[in-house]
């Protein structure tokens, strides 16, 4: 009775290529749960097997810029899905698929990271409030007058000034504090953007009430919102809402007795709900349009006056604290 030829034992055809093997590793237990191991990674609890080679300095740098900065084909995609097709990332992340998309927290560092470098070159001021605008133009504006003014590097009649608001009054003792004071906040206010995530959240947990969403499912749609909204910021539409200003000035001279932002807000209003009534498509297809539309609406005003009112405060409390003339 003849047999088929079998594979075990059989000898190669000459020239014949010869199949590549990954590399075969010694079996050896966890060093962190003590399981057995004969891969790269511990079945048990995943710990990555030791290497020293991975532990030289120039090893870990090119890991961690790597991870960053990789363009594998996930950073890409995740940035156009990001630009222009909001919330996909979000559903997929809360599907469970996420081993083709960045971790969002990653997504939102390397936005923040060109929000941080790109901001001051390009003359972004959408985060950023002068300390004569804190003074002015908060709800709280009296009471910082007078934390300011009990300062003991002022003489009495800078310290009754600044209380009282008289500005006009001060001299150069006053202006260059001010500049050097909005320099350190310019900065603050970079490092505390992330604040945002938790508190915008909190408003897309209420308005996804009843939905099974988890928490997580919020703060991460939350950390790509922002993202977006830096990055569309640093993508031209600051410089396009500024020429629009400049624009609306000059055909009605009138436009520029009412306050600096009644150009400026309408525009990022409506930018930020069309982000987020098409993630509301995604994430909660159920909903009629004019619903998405209206919530989408509503979260952007919410998302508004969380960077107008807390953030504001935030970052003139943590500058104020950390500032040294």
């Amino acid at each position: 009775m003849t047999t088929g030829p079998t594979t075990t034992g059989q000898t190669p055809v000459p020239g014949s290529p010869t199949p590549a093997r990954a590399p075969q590793l010694e079996p050896d237990a966890c060093q962190s749960c003590g399981a057995p191991r004969s891969g790269e990674y511990c079945p048990a609890c995943g710990e990555r097997r030791h290497d020293r080679e991975r532990e030289r300095l120039p090893r870990l740098i090119s890991d961690a810029v790597g991870g960053l900065f990789s363009l594998d084909g996930r950073w890409p995609r995740a940035f156009i899905g990001l630009l222009l097709r909001p919330g996909e990332l979000a559903a997929e992340w809360s599907s469970g698929r996420r081993a083709h998309w960045p971790k969002p927290l990653s997504v939102f560092l390397f936005a923040n990271l060109l929000y941080f470098f790109f901001a001051a070159k390009l003359n972004i001021a959408i985060l950023r409030t002068p300390l004569i605008g804190h003074l002015r133009a908060t709800p709280w504006a009296a009471w910082l007058r007078r934390r300011i003014a009990a300062d003991p590097g002022w003489d009495e009649a800078e310290s009754a000034a600044i209380a009282a608001g008289w500005f006009s009054e001060l001299g150069a003792n006053f202006e260059r504090f001010a500049l050097q004071f909005d320099a350190h906040a310019d900065h603050i206010s970079k490092v505390i953007v992330g604040v945002l995530i938790p508190l915008f959240a909190t408003l897309l947990s209420l308005a996804h009430r009843g939905r099974g969403r988890q928490l997580m499912d919020e703060w991460v749609l939350s950390a790509h919102f922002i993202s977006w909204w830096l990055l569309v910021v640093l993508l031209g539409a600051w410089s396009f809402i500024r020429w629009v200003m400049r624009a609306s000035y000059s055909a009605f001279p009138e436009l520029a007795e009412l306050p600096g932002d009644v150009i400026s807000v309408p525009l990022l209003l409506g930018l930020s709900s069309w982000w987020l009534a098409t993630a509301e498509k995604r994430i909660c297809p159920d909903r009629s349009w004019p619903r998405r539309w209206l919530v989408a609406i509503l979260l952007s005003l919410g998302f508004l006056a969380l960077a107008v009112y807390p953030f504001r405060w935030l970052e003139f409390e943590v500058a104020w604290l950390t500032y040294t003339p």
